[in-house]
């Protein structure tokens, strides 16, 4: 599990804001939400699509918002793999057509209840609006073979960083 998800969780968290948190993204839980999620490449690589999409104007919204809704140590870890959680979700949904199963609390559920319902709706609402309610334009054939060919570079990458030969 944790060798077959650690190019597109690094492929995320590569792709998250880095203003998001002061700290980085948590390879092994986006490894463990991966997981949990079982998509396809091309959602894992849709998510990294709506995740580089986003800009710093969105990250001072979504921050806004979720101190609104919540106690959170704004600059603490896990606010980087929020985004991450919501574009897999939102990359499902669109994809994979998992809209009915696939609830905030569901989503809640996957991160092992470190992220609430009310945060993840309110960073998937948002993310939304900042892609103009459409994912249309981002799951272009072409855009998502570019994207998993990014997801695949930087698995062969941490591979060879690590030392892990190909089976």
């Amino acid at each position: 599990m944790l060798i077959s998800t650690l190019g597109p969780a690094s492929y995320l968290a590569s792709l998250i804001p880095t203003c998001a948190s002061a700290s980085p993204p948590c390879i092994p839980l986006l490894q463990l939400i991966i997981y949990r999620f079982g998509l396809r490449p091309e959602a894992i690589a849709l998510a990294g699509i709506i995740l580089d999409t986003l800009s710093s104007q969105f990250i001072r919204k979504w921050r806004t918002e979720l101190s609104r809704l919540c106690v959170w140590d704004l600059c603490g870890c896990g606010m980087g793999e929020i985004l991450a959680l919501a574009a897999l979700g939102i990359a499902a949904k669109w994809i994979e057509d998992r809209g009915v199963s696939l609830t905030a609390g569901a989503m809640s559920d996957i991160s092992d209840g470190r992220f609430g319902r009310k945060e993840i709706a309110a960073t998937e609402r948002l993310m939304l609006a900042e892609v103009g309610w459409g994912l249309m334009d981002l799951s272009s054939e072409r855009d998502l073979k570019w994207a998993m060919e990014e997801m695949n570079r930087r698995r062969a990458k941490v591979e060879v960083e690590l030392g892990i030969e190909e089976e």
